[in-house]
């Protein structure tokens, strides 16, 4: 079976019906309008952005959505059809990550199934060579290899003039909305001589439709900061502004704890290879406010905590954070969530916003972490050797979750972004520069007026940011006050050893073994402390001071050679494809007003779950 082929997926639900129905009607009805609202055959706000979402993943994704609305009505009982579908329903798309998949059944069996309805035919017609077709393998700057839908056409746009139209002012400032306006570029870039037009109101319908139930979700909102947040969505969505999406975002940050709680907007740049075009996503979720009350103490106690980490040690500035740290370190809020709608292409265990690191360092910036994925089964530790294994099948659940609280909050979190805010007029102290403590030199870069941290690092800021945020994670699992705050001592099964696993050869070994195509992890559990975590220490440090005075030529050179793929490794990656366990779909619930209520509408976890689950959504 080859490694872009769908198995039968394992599925998960993501329940949110026990915290649901301990809101009042108001709060239901808020939560309702923003999730899920059918009125007359229409579907909007969160639910409503997955065509949008569709059109972003590839130009087959809708069209392989409506084919299967339209045969799933045929009732048709193939199990691996029914496995790819599900598969397409919850990733959004034929994509998973940044993979492409494909059915494990012939074009000939869903072309004979086709046949049922003449809209199915016609749609099956338009999409069946995309359904099959490889390459393109995975998502990327359109190649021969890969294929974007940001980057949408016949005929092939180069790196160049995509970053050439990137550096448009006029451009930089928008973002997709339901205008159907065109705006003329000239000259665009500093030595391409061109015109470039921007057409807007391509997603038009979605956003209009969005924007509807965000308006009628105001009419219930708690109070004017959650009305405010989703006004400057609708003016956003309505006109294309990022600064009217930004406003939101500052608003969205006060909005501590509530209830109900939600994400909407083009948010994570993954998708995009040149990394500067977010996807479009939408959460609605409910508090859960026994684990939000745990989650509390670790922002009560942040700087603490930083102030361990490997760029903080031995500082006196700031207090004893120094200069590569924000002032404001504690996120405005910090929450556990059941999801009650999480329509991504990608659904996140933990969750850092807002993107912007201006407002994250003057109005801070809010952590969930979204407890119904986190229920989740984890991996068979299928390579694992059999002498570690129970240990580490034992403790993981829990490892996992001290271990993506510390990611979210004080790896994402982390970190000052050193930068000449406006001509002349510097967020340090520009005539004493801070000592990089990688060379102990004065630094001599750093983010100039207007530059960003996505705008420098472009497609390497998503993958170092995350790298960096793990390893902060990895480096707190040994802190012994941290995991105190969650019942764990010396003596517990929880410790450091099976989260630091994953980044470094010191203290494991990888035997592989060609005759029976397999692989063996060892672990020297010995090592751990006293060789891997300096090591990732050092590897911490370089990522994070890189990123705060945006030395991209360094970064990149330093990622590189640590990134680099021997034979050896693809000669693992080869056994580990073979031998890959089956995708994680989820199955989410719906809501409808019931006799003047709201209730939660909640599906079997299984592939027919899945898929009943969207038929009744009507998008």
């Amino acid at each position: 079976m080859s490694q872009y082929t769908v198995q039968t997926p394992n599925v998960h639900q993501l329940s949110a019906k026990a915290l649901f129905e301990k809101l009042d009607l108001r709060e239901k009805l808020y939560a309702h309008h923003l999730s899920c609202r059918r009125i007359e055959g229409v579907i909007s706000a969160a639910w409503k952005g997955t065509r949008l979402i569709l059109r972003q993943v590839s130009e087959e994704s809708p069209l392989i959505f409506d084919f299967i609305r339209e045969l799933v009505v045929q009732e048709h009982e193939l199990t691996s059809i029914l496995g790819y579908f599900a598969t397409c329903l919850s990733n959004v798309g034929s994509y998973y990550g940044g993979q492409k998949f494909v059915p494990a059944f012939t074009s000939e069996t869903l072309g004979i199934i086709a046949q049922r309805s003449t809209k199915a035919n016609e749609l099956y017609r338009q999409v069946a060579s995309a359904i099959f077709q490889l390459p393109p393998h995975g998502l990327g700057f359109p190649s021969a290899h890969a294929s974007s839908a940001y980057y949408p056409g016949k005929t092939l746009i180069s790196q160049q003039e995509i970053a050439m139209v990137s550096e448009a002012p006029e451009y930089r400032g928008l973002q997709a909305s339901t205008q159907q306006n065109v705006t003329t570029l000239s000259n665009v870039g500093h030595e391409w001589k061109g015109t470039v037009k921007l057409v807007g109101g391509d997603y038009h319908e979605e956003l209009s439709a969005i924007c509807d139930s965000l308006e009628q979700a105001m009419k219930f909102a708690a109070d004017e900061t959650q009305r405010a947040t989703l006004s400057h969505y609708v003016q956003s969505f309505r006109t294309g502004s990022v600064d009217d999406y930004r406003e939101s975002q500052c608003t969205w940050v006060k909005d501590r704890s509530p209830k109900v709680e939600n994400i909407f907007g083009f948010v994570e740049s993954y998708r995009d290879p040149q990394g500067a075009r977010a996807e479009f996503e939408a959460i609605v979720a409910i508090n859960d406010p026994e684990r939000t009350k745990l989650l509390h103490t670790v922002v009560k106690q942040s700087d603490e905590f930083i102030r361990t980490l490997p760029w903080a040690r031995e500082q006196s500035e700031n207090n004893g954070k120094g200069h590569f740290e924000k002032d404001l370190l504690a996120p405005s809020d910090l929450s556990s969530i059941h999801t009650l709608v999480y329509n991504s292409s990608i659904i996140f265990d933990g969750i850092n916003l807002p993107n912007f690191n201006d407002i994250r360092q003057d109005c801070g910036f809010k952590n969930v972490i979204v407890e119904t994925s986190l229920t989740a089964p984890r991996s068979k530790a299928a390579f694992i050797d059999v002498a570690s294994r129970d240990a580490f099948q034992r403790s993981e659940n829990w490892a996992w979750y001290l271990w993506l609280i510390a990611h979210e909050t004080l790896g994402h979190g982390s970190g000052k972004l050193l930068t000449e805010t406006t001509p002349g007029e510097f967020n340090f102290e520009s005539h004493h520069p801070p000592i990089s403590p990688i060379d102990n030199q004065s630094i001599k870069i750093w983010y100039k007026p207007g530059q960003s941290w996505h705008g420098q690092f472009q497609g390497l800021a998503a993958t170092v940011e995350e790298c960096r945020a793990e390893l902060v994670g990895i480096c707190m699992m040994d802190n012994n006050k941290y995991l105190k705050l969650f019942g764990f001592d010396e003596k517990s099964d929880i410790t450091a050893k099976s989260s630091i696993l994953r980044a470094t050869t010191a203290c494991v070994k990888i035997i592989h073994t060609p005759a029976s195509n397999d692989i063996h992890v060892q672990i020297d559990e010995s090592t751990i402390l006293t060789h891997a975590k300096p090591a990732l220490e050092n590897m911490l440090l370089r990522l994070h001071v890189y990123r705060c005075i945006a030395d991209v030529h360094a970064c990149r050179a330093y990622f590189g050679d640590l990134s680099g793929v021997s034979d050896e490794v693809l000669a693992w990656r080869d056994v580990a494809v073979k031998k890959k366990a089956a995708p994680l779909v989820f199955v989410q619930g719906n809501t409808c007003v019931e006799d003047g209520g709201v209730v939660v509408r909640e599906y079997e976890a299984s592939v027919r779950g899945v898929i009943r689950s969207w038929m009744e959504r009507g998008v």
